[in-house]
C-alpha cells in the first residue's frame, strides 16, 4: 500500500488558507476610528473625516460585536467599496495608472510575471497570457472582485480546495480507485495556486490593484484579530 503524508485536518486546511496573506501591518488609529464610528453609526461620510475621535468604550463595543460575530463580511466589504480606488475603468481600460501601477500590472517590468500568475490561478486558464495584457488582466481582476477581501477569500478558498484534491486523490488510490496521475495532476494545482499566494509580492500587487481599498482591509483584520483575541 504506498504510503502518503498525513492529510490535513480541516483546521490545518483552514489554517494553511490564511497563512498567506498574514504579514507584519502597523495599526494606523486614524484608520481604525473611521472604521469603530462607521460600524458603529452606518456612516460612510466618516471615510472623509481627516480625524475622528472613538472613547475607549466605544471601541470595545465594536470589538464585542466583531467578537460575536454580530458584523458580517458583507458589512465590512461594503465599507472597502465606498473607498476611491487608485484608479478608474473607461472604454479603453484602466487609465491614471502611474508608471510603478503599470509595471506592476504587467505592462513591462521584471514584476509583470505575477499578474498573469494570479488571474490564471482565479480563471483556471493555462499561463499564456502576453506580458502586454496586464492591464487587462487587472481590469477582469477588479471587476470580478471589487475588494481586496473578496480576492483573498477567493484564493484561500482555491487553495483549500487544490490541498482537498490531493487529500481525495490519495484516498482513491489506497481504496483502488485512482491514480498516480491524477493525484499527480491534483499536486500540480495546489504547487500552482500556493506559487501565487506564497510570492512575498503579493501585498504590493495588491496595493497597486485597490490602493486605499487594500490599507482599511489590513486594519479591518487586525481589528478582527484584536477582537478573536480579546478576553
Amino acid at each position: 500500500m504506498p504510503k502518503f503524508e498525513q492529510p490535513p485536518t480541516p483546521e490545518e486546511l483552514k489554517e494553511s488558507s490564511e497563512q498567506f496573506i498574514e504579514y507584519e501591518t502597523t495599526p494606523n488609529e486614524r484608520q481604525q476610528n473611521k472604521l469603530i464610528k462607521i460600524l458603529e453609526t452606518g456612516d460612510y461620510e466618516f471615510l472623509s473625516e481627516p480625524e475622528v475621535s472613538v472613547r475607549h468604550e466605544e471601541r470595545k463595543i465594536i470589538l464585542e460585536r466583531i467578537k460575536n460575530g454580530e458584523i458580517s463580511d458583507e458589512e465590512f466589504q461594503e465599507i472597502q467599496r465606498q473607498i476611491k480606488p487608485p484608479w478608474r475603468r473607461d472604454k479603453m481600460g484602466l487609465s491614471g495608472l502611474s508608471d510603478e501601477q503599470r509595471e506592476w500590472l504587467g505592462v513591462s517590468g521584471p514584476r509583470s510575471s505575477l499578474i498573469r500568475r494570479l488571474e490564471n490561478n482565479l480563471s483556471g486558464r493555462p499561463n499564456d497570457l502576453r506580458a502586454d495584457e496586464g492591464v487587462a488582466a487587472a481590469e477582469r481582476i477588479i471587476i470580478d472582485y471589487s475588494t481586496p477581501q473578496e480576492l483573498e477569500s477567493r484564493l484561500a478558498e482555491k487553495y483549500s480546495q487544490a490541498r482537498s484534491q490531493i487529500e481525495e486523490e490519495q484516498k482513491k488510490i489506497v481504496e483502488g480507485k485512482g491514480s498516480e496521475m491524477r493525484l499527480d495532476g491534483a499536486k500540480a494545482e495546489e504547487r500552482r495556486q500556493r506559487h501565487v499566494i506564497k510570492d512575498k509580492a503579493l501585498r504590493e500587487l495588491m496595493h497597486q490593484l485597490y490602493g486605499k481599498r487594500q490599507e482599511y482591509w489590513e486594519q479591518i483584520k487586525l481589528l478582527k484579530r484584536e477582537a478573536a483575541e480579546s478576553p
